[in-house]
């Protein structure tokens, strides 16, 4: 697919931040004929289509300059948001969110516990959720997963 896949991913991670932007997650895939390099970016305040219009093209760009020493065959490159769906990964994910409901999988007994609750506060090592419960607090490393939840009108 690529003749240095990590090369690649180096790459787009550099241009990624030096445009500001978090690089939540890059996919490499495609076929022998064709890759697909998928970007998903975050940013304070959301992501919007003229970011990854501007990135997209920005990335296009460098990787046509280095040609086939980093892809070796045709591809096609996507640049979007991570979605509304995605889960909560990074402190910097749940920084951003603060406020927000939220949905978790907590691992602090042997089974895992589902909370749902409004995540209040958030740093780089621990969070807090409101449940009706009251307020608890989480490290990262007791999480199993945790997403946004949606509210529908």
């Amino acid at each position: 697919m690529t003749s240095d896949r990590s090369e690649l991913r180096r790459m787009i991670a550099k241009l990624v931040e030096g445009q500001q932007y978090e690089m939540v997650e890059l996919k490499i895939g495609g076929s022998a004929q064709k890759a697909v390099i998928q970007v998903f970016i975050d940013q304070e305040g959301g992501v919007t289509i003229k970011d990854c219009v501007a990135l997209t093209r920005r990335i296009r760009f460098e990787l046509d300059l280095v040609g086939d020493s980093i892809l070796t065959q045709d591809y096609r490159l996507e640049v979007s948001s991570p979605g509304v769906d995605r889960k909560l990964t990074t402190p910097g994910d749940f920084m951003r969110n603060i406020g927000r409901d939220i949905v978790l999988q907590c691992l602090r007994t042997r089974d895992c516990v589902l909370v749902q609750g409004t995540l209040i506060a958030a740093d780089d090592s621990i969070f807090r959720v409101r449940t009706r419960q009251g307020e608890e607090e989480y490290q990262y490393t007791e999480i199993q997963s945790a997403s946004i939840q949606l509210k529908w009108k």
